[in-house]
């Protein structure tokens, strides 16, 4: 889909720049056409990159809070030290809480990556996690270190 969108801008770039050698009677040089679309499917590139984590994190369940993000700068994108963008999202889901365990899913988001989903378990007093099994249990918990942001969230719920 993505990639349809850019050729979609290149061509409009381009017709446009059709028109305006139309209506200038061929005063644009003719190096602008091309120049024109090429520029803007690099801005509609760089638009899809910069909106991606909106539109994921609206693709997460309600209830669902984001708890870490991915930023990335890239010395082929020089913009990007100045805006880095999101590349990725960790999020938990809507939280059920019994005692000092909590149960939850957490969400992982990576562009150009499938989505990944885990039901967890989280034992609050133990500062431990255990993930779901298919058969309804929880495999053998895991301690997790105090400043665990996933930890930190579900915990503090």
């Amino acid at each position: 889909m993505e990639f349809m969108a850019v050729i979609v801008a290149g061509g409009a770039m381009a017709g446009i720049f059709i028109g305006l050698q139309k209506i200038l009677k061929g005063r644009l040089p003719k190096w602008t056409i091309p120049a024109a679309a090429g520029v803007g499917m690099l801005l509609t590139s760089i638009a899809i990159e910069y909106s991606w984590y909106d539109t994921s994190r609206a693709k997460l369940p309600a209830g669902s809070t984001v708890i870490d993000t991915v930023e990335v700068q890239a010395f082929y994108k020089p913009w990007t030290y100045i805006w880095p963008f999101t590349e990725g999202l960790l999020a938990v889901g809507p939280i059920q809480i019994n005692g000092d365990l909590r149960e939850t899913t957490i969400h992982r988001r990576m562009r150009w990556q499938t989505p990944e989903e885990v039901a967890i378990q989280l034992d609050c007093a133990n500062n431990s996690i255990a993930r779901a099994l298919v058969n309804g249990g929880y495999e053998d918990p895991v301690e997790l270190a105090e400043t665990d942001p996933i930890l930190a969230k579900v915990c503090s719920s």
